[in-house]
């Protein structure tokens, strides 16, 4: 393959501040999207609200939109480009965060959800689409790392600030707080940022979205990732949503400790997954374009017993040891993820081919993962009490073994579906 050279029309500095801002954009929308759980206990207590009502609300009425729209708008972006999307998207995703501090109903809870979802389904496709404008393909790999390392900061910075106001202020000011936040730096974003050339005026882009989607589902690996990126959204989401609820349960922990506890140590653990998850495999594909499969199958698979050390370990310190092995590992193995599925996907189609597999994922995993445990919370709690989560929350850990074993057999595929479509890039 012949080096390729930086887009046309882009500084280094362009391009630098570019990826640091969609890292930022990247940081609220992993924030915005589990704020809801780290608040879930006292919302629930003032809305009286089930666990059965609380999976619906965060699973099913978040997905529903966040899937959904998803496609569209990410066709929209591979064909006007991908900066204005991500804006007005952000835009509008904080403004819906904004406005869930004034529900007073579960029905109001999950259309501020709703919306909240067709806001952030502009954010990540795009960004991974931009991210791969920005950086040539021999260091695609360490931009969507760093890109990933937003969901860190988020973690590492933002949790404890909102578990801080929530305490303080309560947990509607919270929801203020970041909505406000995420409008403002929407607009810096738009007025500041550069579209990539490339994006803007590729005559790919003007492909039709049945037929990009049909040359996708054709690749062998392409489907197969998204069967294992389903049984890894049952696991992932199940924890993000529930683990402030199980801490408070099993640990007895509020919401100020909770914050305080697992936003650093997710952070941490998943900016270092991250930026390993980047160098790994842009080292390792050189080698084998496989191990961007064989790397996030691996790290998969060891998820499995570190969210069991997590959920069944009575020491809080060894549970949050198991937490964070949990959190770098499930981080480590979305950046080469989703390394592969771009170099599968046409240049001018890779928004859409993300969004077409986060639809399927999300539709799956945010809506069975966090509903599964709610059910199983509300079915067990006469028998087993308070530790009725943990059976709900082993469950969904088990589905990540699953979907190791199937990314393990899908990078058999990769070397072939990875010469489908060309780079078609100088």
């Amino acid at each position: 393959m012949t080096k390729r050279s930086e887009p046309a029309g882009q500084s280094r500095l362009g391009r630098a501040y570019a990826l640091s801002f969609l890292t930022l954009i990247c940081a609220f929308n992993y924030f915005d999207r589990q704020l809801l759980g780290l608040l879930l206990p006292q919302i629930k207590a003032e809305l009286a609200l089930s666990d059965t009502q609380i999976g619906l609300t965060t699973g099913l009425a978040f997905v529903l939109c966040y899937s959904l729209a998803g496609v569209p708008l990410a066709r929209l972006a591979d064909r006007v480009g991908r900066r204005s999307v991500i804006a007005y998207g952000f835009a509008f995703w904080s403004l819906a965060t904004l406005a869930t501090g004034w529900v007073t109903s579960a029905v109001q809870l999950a259309a501020a959800r709703f919306l909240t979802g067709a806001g952030e389904a502009s954010g990540v496709a795009p960004s991974n689409a931009m991210v791969s404008d920005l950086i040539s393909p021999q260091r695609r790999s360490l931009g969507l790392g760093l890109l990933s390392s937003g969901n860190a900061m988020g973690s590492i910075f933002l949790f404890p600030l909102a578990g801080w106001i929530a305490a303080t202020s309560g947990w509607r000011a919270a929801f203020f707080a970041a909505g406000g936040a995420g409008f403002l730096l929407a607009v810096v974003f738009r007025l500041t940022v550069r579209e990539p050339i490339r994006a803007r005026q590729s005559p790919e882009a003007r492909t039709s979205l049945k037929t990009a989607m049909g040359q996708m589902l054709q690749v062998r690996s392409f489907r197969l990732s998204m069967l294992a990126g389903c049984a890894m959204g049952i696991s992932l989401y199940a924890t993000q949503i529930w683990s402030p609820t199980f801490l408070e349960r099993i640990h007895s922990l509020s919401v100020t400790e909770i914050a305080a506890s697992i936003g650093p140590i997710r952070g941490a653990s998943s900016l270092l997954g991250a930026l390993l998850g980047g160098w790994l495999s842009s080292r390792l594909e050189r080698r084998d374009i496989r191990w961007l499969l064989w790397l996030p199958g691996l790290a998969v698979l060891a998820v499995v017993p570190a969210d069991l050390l997590f959920i069944w370990a009575d020491s809080l310190t060894i549970a949050l040891i198991g937490y964070a092995l949990a959190g770098l590992l499930t981080t480590l193995h979305l950046v080469p993820l989703y390394a592969a599925l771009l170099r599968v996907a046409p240049p001018a189609t890779r928004a859409t081919a993300m969004a077409l597999f986060l639809l399927v994922v999300n539709l799956v995993g945010q809506i069975a993962g966090p509903l599964v445990v709610g059910m199983l919370n509300d079915s067990l709690a006469t028998s087993l009490g308070a530790g009725a989560i943990r059976i709900g929350m082993v469950a969904a850990a088990l589905a990540a073994g699953i979907a190791g074993l199937v990314m393990l057999i899908s990078a058999g595929s990769l070397p072939t579906d990875a010469t489908r479509f060309r780079e078609g890039e100088a």
